[in-house]
């Protein structure tokens, strides 16, 4: 090569750099990669950090700040459960309770035929499980076959039990299940439906779980004999955990269910982040999680990587009234 082309080619070089230079000096992108930035922690499930990122962004914070996920509850964002009487929190996000079961056809026909599940009200080609008529077998003989599925001993159902942030929403669901799919409205049937929900945590066909994903990894996924009341967003987590998907769950919904509620507050500086939820990626972030929300109930069904089986948009969720903390202390 010549002097003169290696000269060309050096001043291409330079210039190349002056200008690269020029630019990140000009728009401060040095400072930008470089420079510390603040923290802004947030106690919330891991897989919501994309969702917060994507706030962080449209905020116009993103230069100046980093979100760190904390286990701390003084967090300058912190999401909660059972808050709906605390009016520093809002509710955004939340997922209906359902029953997670076998994935075999044999024991979702064994149920159809026998009127365990029985068509959607909404939509006849969906079918939907009368927990109540699980229930009441529960408190009585606790056999499969009395539900129409031979082959099987004595039924099980597992549960949250009260140190899991499930409880609180899942006491509802129950209330709601064992008073006829209402909310109950009256003092006595307040205090019938608790006294058939102690009946059931009682039953020896019962059992409270603290940790559903070492629960589901102990049993081997989840048995023809089982049946798990959690919310549907906890089945695709716990599916998703198991890394050699060595099972598959079929997602029942009951005839009347509730949500399990998700909860949000912030300080100064995390309420700029949560500003920026409605005019963000935020949701629909949340929903590529399988979480529901505010902005969007519906979750996405068009995924054919995973072996989780009757997932649908259309269920009868019950309203709690505001109040229902007033009725449980009437009734004790």
């Amino acid at each position: 090569m010549s002097i003169r082309k290696k000269r060309i080619i050096s001043w291409v070089i330079w210039f190349i750099v002056a200008c690269i230079l020029f630019v990140f000096d000009n728009y401060n992108i040095i400072d930008t990669l470089f420079k510390e930035k603040t923290t802004i922690t947030v106690c919330a499930p891991e897989d919501m950090e994309n969702a917060l990122n994507a706030a962080l962004k449209t905020s116009g914070l993103k230069s100046d700040y980093k979100i760190e996920i904390t286990s701390n509850p003084n967090a300058n964002i912190c999401v909660s459960y059972g808050k709906e009487n605390d009016s520093s929190y809002t509710k955004f996000a939340f997922s209906p309770f359902i029953i997670a079961y076998n994935s075999d056809d044999a024991y979702f026909n064994a149920l159809k035929n026998s009127n365990i599940l029985i068509p959607s009200e909404f939509q006849k080609d969906y079918y939907e499980l009368d927990f109540l008529k699980v229930i009441n077998e529960i408190l009585k003989e606790g056999n499969w076959s009395n539900l129409g599925i031979e082959g099987l001993d004595k039924i099980k159902i597992f549960y949250p039990s009260k140190e899991t942030i499930y409880w609180n929403d899942f006491y509802d669901f129950m209330l709601v299940t064992v008073n006829n799919g209402i909310y109950p409205e009256t003092e006595n049937e307040l205090k019938n439906s608790i006294s058939t929900i102690n009946k059931f945590i009682n039953s020896p066909y019962t059992e409270e779980v603290s940790d559903f994903y070492e629960k589901v990894s102990r049993v081997g996924g989840f048995p023809e004999s089982a049946f798990f009341i959690l919310p549907e967003k906890s089945v695709f987590d716990i599916y998703f955990s198991n890394t050699n998907y060595t099972f598959s769950v079929n997602i029942l919904y009951p005839t009347v269910t509730v949500y399990f509620n998700y909860y949000i507050k912030g300080d100064d500086l995390g309420n700029n982040i949560i500003s920026a939820f409605e005019s963000s990626k935020f949701y629909s972030k949340l929903k590529n999680e399988s979480y529901r929300s505010t902005k969007d109930s519906n979750i996405n069904l068009n995924s054919n990587r995973d072996f989780i089986y009757g997932r649908r948009n259309v269920y009868n969720v019950i309203k709690i009234p505001d109040n229902k903390i007033t009725k449980y202390l009437e009734a004790q």
